[in-house]
């Protein structure tokens, strides 16, 4: 199966026209909401090469002013909404595509402030210039379906319905490990706020570097036709967004999608430095990790970490070196590392996770943990 038919939306994907001038959009504009059909007035006004924009016909203390630029025949910015009764102050991306001089079709973010945490989303609205020029002029501001194909287009992905990402504010290094994306498993490491995403376990041939902006991380991914730009944000536990194609001089963008994978061993996570040496005392004895979980070892450095109740979560094979326990912990047939260091209190150090797809390894990290030494056996 091609990878540009694993992702479908429906978003219209105009045929190509002449790209308009920047100086051709200023002027007043009918802003129109697909849904319910409500108007407001768009001022677009001349800045250089850029538009800048005041909305009208708003309620009282609200206030809606934006700048824009052009490339191609899409007119993208971001606008900035203040209400004065609420104390609120929000920024959100716009985006139209015009079909001529006179109409466009786009999306316009929208952020409600009400929830904990914001929710955000899109609603799509059309503009007609609010000027005398005949009704065969004002466009279709109709929804007419898909009026292009495949065809012609270049680019990683290439159907239609992308659009620009929001998402929960996040490190870079908060993303890494396994996730679920097209034709199968990736692996996600950081360098400070620059993320690489790999392929695991399937030849697609490319690989994505982007780069933290904002909480939307931004980049290129290089494949065997070219490259396309990408753009994806963390929601819940997903990372979403798009990556770009072109046909005929026009530019659109494909849906893209990752699922985190499911962990196996997680915890909180361990520092960069290896465990320090502890004392030489032997092991033997049962501990109560800090997930609750309970670790019986023998005189030999084997053992099992258990659940209260006894069910088995693994086989635990230790031996010291240097006064740090050094080992594998199997999960039924996978294997993580563990480096703990005996302290008065018990142990200390750090264990492996890894994330796993259909049976392979994806990712492998390591999180912090402490185990108490219990007086009696559970």
């Amino acid at each position: 199966m091609k990878l540009e038919r694993l992702l479908l939306a429906g978003l219209l994907c105009a045929p190509a026209l002449a790209a308009p001038d920047v100086a051709d959009l200023a002027g007043t504009w009918k802003r129109i909401n697909s849904k319910d059909k409500s108007e407001t007035v768009l001022r677009l006004e001349l800045d250089g090469d850029a538009l800048v924009s005041t909305l009208e016909g708003l309620e009282d203390g609200l206030e809606c002013t934006g700048r824009f630029t052009l490339k191609g025949d899409v007119l993208r910015g971001k606008v900035r909404w203040v209400d004065t009764k609420y104390g609120t102050d929000s920024t959100v991306p716009w985006k139209f595509t015009f079909k001529s001089d006179d109409a466009a079709r786009g999306s316009c973010g929208w952020l409600d402030t009400s929830y904990e945490p914001f929710k955000r989303g899109y609603t799509i609205y059309f503009l007609e210039r609010m000027e005398d020029t005949g009704p065969s002029d004002a466009g279709d501001t109709g929804d007419s379906g898909d009026s292009s194909s495949d065809g012609g287009r270049e680019g990683w992905i290439t159907s239609d319905g992308g659009e620009e990402p929001y998402g929960d504010a996040v490190s870079a290094a908060e993303l890494v490990g396994g996730w679920k994306g097209p034709e199968g498993a990736w692996r996600v490491s950081a360098d400070g706020e620059r993320l690489t995403l790999e392929p695991v376990g399937h030849s697609s041939g490319v690989s994505l570097e982007l780069e933290d902006d904002r909480g939307v991380f931004r980049g290129e991914v290089s494949y065997a036709g070219g490259t396309s730009r990408v753009e994806l944000a963390l929601d819940g536990e997903r990372l979403v967004g798009r990556s770009s194609w072109t046909e005929g001089g026009e530019e659109g963008w494909a849906p893209l999608s990752f699922e985190r994978l499911q962990r196996l061993d997680a915890g909180e996570p361990a520092g960069e430095d290896g465990v320090e040496p502890g004392s030489d005392a032997e092991l033997a004895g049962a501990y109560r990790r800090d997930d609750g979980l309970y670790l019986r070892l023998g005189a030999d450095g084997e053992g099992e970490l258990v659940a209260k109740d006894g069910a088995l979560s693994c086989r635990v094979r230790l031996q010291s070196e240097g006064g740090v326990w050094t080992g594998t912990a199997n999960w039924d047939g996978v294997e993580t590392r563990w480096e703990l260091a005996r302290t008065d209190e018990g142990l200390v150090g750090r264990c492996q996770w890894v994330d796993v797809h259909e049976g392979q390894v994806v990712a492998r990290g390591w999180s912090a943990r402490s185990f108490e030494r219990l007086k009696r056996a559970f």
